[in-house]
């Protein structure tokens, strides 16, 4: 009955692509990818979030990317969204296609399985039981089970039709990283962060043998033969160097070691569909290909890599940077082909233009990106800095953009041409924070070396430098006048400085009832009020005139990340991160007046680093660690109504 099978997914598959090329179509016309899976109350995402995973379809006519908004299906020739595959209250971990190609199972932080139609997007089902986050997910080859690995250190086996877990699979020690089939489905491996590799009986989960596979195991895959197993990870506690194990996959025993990176986070290996070439991807890469000897056929002049996958026809190799690239490379001669999607870092740092036309980014791929504010699409990217972005923004004529960088420097560019104009170095460590003064002449960066530097932006020159913290200045902020300098840092304090001449305001030089580190602070538009966000999960607003505390604002259950003033001063927008044993990754909108708590956004798969207003005050904007920028509808209010 070969031919009966054949013929379903030879079928399965022609459907889905004339499904797919009819839904792409319809949603060509309707949308683009920026409304795709948008939370309640956002209207647009810049971005498509950072991606980690990649998976081609068994007829290579898909990539399923697996990134910190979604699953997203891609063209895997042109490169075009197919869809976006949203649900998952958490990260998702890895994601793989039925041997027919109608499915797609994806794994998440969120301790659940979900499934999805391949050829309309819409979700199956979701598998659940395990009580960890699911880190790898494998169809068997005739596609009737599903196994999965957990963090709770077991491995399920489910039903494919049904979704009814057939067995629980114990007797690892540690998370289980990886798990994987033998190409004839009878057996099962998997591999945990103890180091142990264990192989069981695929149809009745009964555990055949284990062996030792170093310290810790990152990926484990089969030969195309299903003689050889290959294993990755660190070989010894306190190595930094990773190593690829080749095992006997009927006796368990030790072949060959392949020396890997060192320092990798991770690493990702792929066998060919012959099984001539076994490609390893590390953090810190090159990315390599070796035959089945062990030596070294090509190194591919990559970056971070954090996945690696062959095509079914095994012509080309697709990696994805942890820049958030996918690149596809020859695997027959080690060249590159094309850059095929690029998907943005974590973003640090958002800010509207004064004319609200255009929104600046700088995040974790050390670039700032200038978007449409209206219409959303990327107008430039500028280039020059050479580590991640900690903070951008716009002079008060619009005509300049700051950005500071962890690479020491603040550079100035021109916003009409997008030239740098100048970069001004003095700094000995990292650059989290800068703001221009109300008249524009003046630029202030806070840094990890404790120092506050006011620069006269004609010339670029140096004028004070502001020493009194103890620690990182997370953030600095010009009053509306332009006469106070108000910073906050690591050594928990709040300091106003006289802008003018560079000196501590006698008043309220220094103050503070936080009990952890300063990372925001923002002025009221009228000047008469500081909010301070702190890593105590609180804001307190201020008196700017006596220092006086006016009132806390409770409520986030992790750390404050950024503030923001609504442009009339009635609103104030707060964006976090998750804490310890606490998510949150939200953004709250407060009562100025009275504290009150306005509402939540909610959409954020991590921290939510920046948020700024747009001169109407009708959108709030905000960048996170998930490497998006959302734009949520705030006018006049979102929740409760206001007091103004």
């Amino acid at each position: 009955m070969w031919w009966l099978n054949f013929m379903k997914k030879t079928l399965c598959f022609k459907v889905n692509l004339f499904v797919i090329a009819i839904l792409f179509l319809q949603n060509s016309l309707a949308q683009d990818y920026t409304r795709q899976g948008l939370p309640q109350g956002a209207i647009v995402r810049l971005g498509k979030g950072n991606i980690f995973d990649v998976e081609y379809s068994p007829d290579g006519a898909q990539l399923a990317a697996v990134s910190s908004v979604g699953i997203w299906l891609y063209d895997a020739h042109t490169g075009t969204e197919i869809a976006l595959l949203t649900g998952h209250t958490d990260y998702v971990s890895s994601v793989a296609y039925s041997p027919d190609g109608c499915t797609v199972a994806s794994g998440s932080g969120d301790n659940t399985i979900r499934l999805w139609d391949t050829a309309t997007g819409l979700y199956k089902g979701t598998l659940e039981g395990h009580t960890g986050a699911v880190t790898s997910v494998a169809f068997s080859p005739d596609g009737r089970t599903l196994a999965s690995a957990s963090y709770d250190k077991t491995i399920r086996l489910w039903d494919a039709a049904t979704g009814k877990n057939r067995h629980t699979l114990i007797g690892h020690m540690k998370r289980v990283s990886s798990v994987t089939y033998s190409p004839d489905g009878n057996m099962l491996a998997s591999g945990d962060w103890d180091g142990t590799i264990r192989v069981w009986v695929a149809k009745t989960g009964k555990h055949k043998r284990s062996h030792d596979g170093g310290y810790s195991v990152y990926s484990l895959v089969y030969a195309p033969d299903g003689r050889t197993l290959a294993s990755a990870g660190l070989r010894e506690f306190g190595d930094d160097k990773t190593s690829i194990s080749l095992w006997d996959a009927a006796t368990g025993q030790h072949k060959q070691y392949i020396e890997g990176p060192s320092y990798p986070w991770g690493i990702s290996i792929a066998y060919s569909p012959d099984g001539s070439t076994l490609a390893s991807g590390a953090g810190n890469g090159p990315t390599r290909l070796w035959n089945t000897t062990g030596q070294r056929k090509w190194t591919l002049e990559t970056g971070h890599v954090n996945s690696v996958a062959f095509s079914p026809y095994g012509e080309m190799l697709a990696i994805v940077e942890d820049s958030g690239t996918i690149r596809l490379w020859s695997a027959t001669t080690g060249r590159p082909k094309q850059i095929l999607v690029t998907h943005m870092g974590g973003v640090n740092s958002v800010a509207y233009s004064t004319d609200g036309k255009t929104l600046a980014s700088g995040g974790d791929d050390t670039t700032i990106r200038l978007w449409d504010a209206t219409t959303g699409l990327l107008k430039q990217i500028l280039e020059g800095h050479t580590y991640r972005i900690g903070s951008v923004t716009y002079s008060p004529g619009g005509r300049t953009l700051a950005s500071g960088s962890e690479d020491d420097t603040v550079r100035l560019w021109d916003t009409v041409t997008g030239q740098h104009m100048a970069t001004l170095e003095g700094h000995k460590w990292p650059i989290e924070s800068v703001a221009f003064s109300p008249d524009g002449n003046t630029l202030a960066s806070g840094s990890k070396d404790g120092t506050i530097r006011l620069w006269d932006t004609t010339t670029g020159r140096l004028r004070w430098s502001l020493v009194g913290h103890t620690s990182w200045v997370k953030s600095v902020a010009y009053s509306p006048d332009g006469r106070m300098l108000a910073s906050g840092g690591d050594d928990d304090t709040i300091r106003l400085w006289d802008a003018v001449t560079g000196r501590p305001k006698a008043i309220v030089g220094r103050f503070s009832s936080h009990t952890e580190k300063i990372a925001c602070v923002a002025y009221s538009p009228d000047g008469r009020t500081l909010a301070s966000g702190s890593w105590d999960k609180t804001i307190r607003l201020w008196d700017t005139v006596t220092g006086q505390h006016m009132r806390t604002l409770e409520g986030h259950t992790g750390p404050i990340n950024s503030l923001s003033y609504s442009p009339d001063g009635g609103t104030v927008a707060s964006g976090s991160r998750s804490g310890y044993r606490n998510d949150d990754n939200t953004i709250r909108l407060w009562d100025a007046a009275t504290g009150r708590h306005k509402a939540t956004l909610v959409g954020h798969t991590n921290a939510v680093n920046s948020v700024a207003y747009s001169a109407d005050g009708k959108i709030l904007a905000s960048g996170s660690s998930d490497g998006t920028i959302l734009l949520w509808a705030v006018e006049p209010t979102v929740g409760a109504p206001s007091s103004h």
